[in-house]
């Protein structure tokens, strides 16, 4: 792809392949590669990405840490920040990263898996204005071809702007600033000449004291930062325990998911979420929202409770609310993939760390659950958060967290992987088997959203 817009920096790209083997009657329910990645602790920023060609039984890996890599992210003071998102376009796939407001970043990137190169962008210099933030999660451009949606911020503001830009970063418009909100969109996506975008990171809270805050840094500044003896009780314990302290009880409030009738050119309103609405998926004219409930503090997600999935229908230039899935063991729902079986709607979500939800698609209750890994860790759990909440602090990378997942084309079979294997579902049976080791040396799956490209 030939870019219009100035590149920051280029990284080279190592590819190398595996060989697999699946039943061809199986392969052929796969019609598009998928796309997951690796990380190295010491430099996320450097992933490998590993693509599944189903049918070409391969396995291809895109490889970027490298010593000349890590010297050219030294010489443009990127900093190493993980994937976090990825979305499919000509010949490879841009990708997002992990945002973090009290550490600014305004970078995105695109993987060109023909050339072999990674061409590093910054939204500063693409959108012509110092930008600190980019959204995590960017979809299509319904109303345009061969576009994409983009959300970008700025520190210390209280208003964020959204784009739809062309693949080549030619053609960049501007959609809308929203003034009510400090940081860019977790997710951008559209529906028809619709725009949705969910408002993760203003996580509003209410103190004991009857304090409203919208700000997770605000929060912590109250907890960590005030003159108050509790503060200084509060440092020295892990961030989960420091809620337990009877003047930080907080109490979630309901989230934001900005909603843009663009035929009613830049005016929007706010539809009503869990707390931290997160990803938003479509199939048909349903619309599936899932709201992680935690939140951020020293850089740990701290689990509240159960996260939920609310099913929302576009109907006669309506948003209409429907039913809600929720489980007492479901905390946060990183990722969930909606699908058609027998001309029926699903939808599948991993509760963390491990337990797999098959959920109608229309009604919103389960149809049933597995744990993956063959454990049952959260049944028997006498505390499901605090459990959570220690385990994230111990091991990242614990064998048993599981985060994302894709469907075959009739819905037959789910695809996923844990820290070594690449699995197989059956969605009727819940039957598991392994097809291949992905590993290689100083890398663990790290992938939170998978993509079909």
């Amino acid at each position: 792809m030939r870019f219009g817009s100035k590149v920051k920096c280029v990284l080279k790209i190592e590819k190398f392949e595996k060989s697999f083997k699946l039943n061809e009657s199986i392969r052929n329910k796969f019609s598009k590669p998928i796309l997951f990645h690796l990380s190295n602790d010491d430099y996320p920023f450097l992933s490998t990405f590993v693509k599944i060609d189903f049918r070409k039984e391969k396995l291809s890996y895109y490889k970027l840490l490298s010593d000349e890599n890590i010297f050219t992210l030294d010489k443009f003071n990127i900093v190493n920040y993980s994937s976090h998102s990825s979305l499919a376009a000509e010949n490879g796939f841009f990708n997002f990263l992990f945002l973090q407001p009290n550490l600014p970043h305004d970078i995105f990137r695109y993987f060109d898996l023909e050339k072999l190169m990674c061409y590093v962008f910054s939204a500063s210099e693409i959108f012509n204005g110092k930008y600190d933030y980019v959204s995590e999660t960017s979809g299509l451009d319904c109303t345009r071809n061969d576009h994409f949606l983009i959300g970008v911020g700025k520190k210390n503001t209280n208003y964020y702007e959204i784009y739809s830009c062309s693949f080549d970063l030619r053609e960049k418009i501007k959609i809308i600033e929203v003034e009510t909100h400090k940081y860019p969109p977790h997710d951008v996506r559209s529906y028809d000449d619709f725009l949705f975008a969910t408002e993760f990171f203003d996580q509003r809270v209410k103190m004991p004291n009857g304090q409203i805050v919208n700000d997770y840094i605000e929060l912590e500044n109250l907890i960590y930062n005030s003159d108050c003896p509790e503060s200084k009780i509060a440092k020295d314990m892990p961030p989960y325990k420091s809620l337990e302290i009877n003047k930080f009880k907080i109490s979630p409030l309901h989230g934001e998911i900005l909603l843009i009738d663009m035929r009613k050119s830049t005016n929007f309103e706010f539809l009503t979420a869990g707390f931290v609405p997160s990803h938003i998926e479509f199939l048909d004219n349903l619309m599936y929202v899932s709201s992680h409930n935690f939140l951020f503090l020293k850089g740990k997600m701290i689990y509240l409770g159960p996260a939920a999935i609310d099913l929302y229908q576009i109907e006669d230039r309506r948003i209409i609310s429907g039913y809600r899935f929720q489980d007492p063991t479901g905390y946060r729902f990183t990722a969930h993939k909606a699908f058609k079986r027998d001309g029926r709607p699903y939808f599948v979500t991993i509760g963390h760390p491990n337990r797999l939800f098959l959920v109608d698609g229309l009604n919103m209750e389960q149809y049933g659950h597995v744990d993956l890994g063959g454990r049952d860790v959260l049944t028997e759990c006498p505390n499901i958060k605090t459990y959570l909440n220690e385990m994230d602090m111990a091991d990242h990378y614990h064998p048993l967290r599981y985060s994302t997942m894709e469907v075959s084309d009739d819905g037959e079979f789910l695809i996923f992987w844990d820290q070594t294997h690449i699995q197989l579902m059956n969605t009727r049976t819940f039957e598991i088997s392994p097809i291949v080791d992905f590993t290689i040396e100083d890398f663990k799956q790290k992938t939170y959203h998978s993509e079909k490209l």
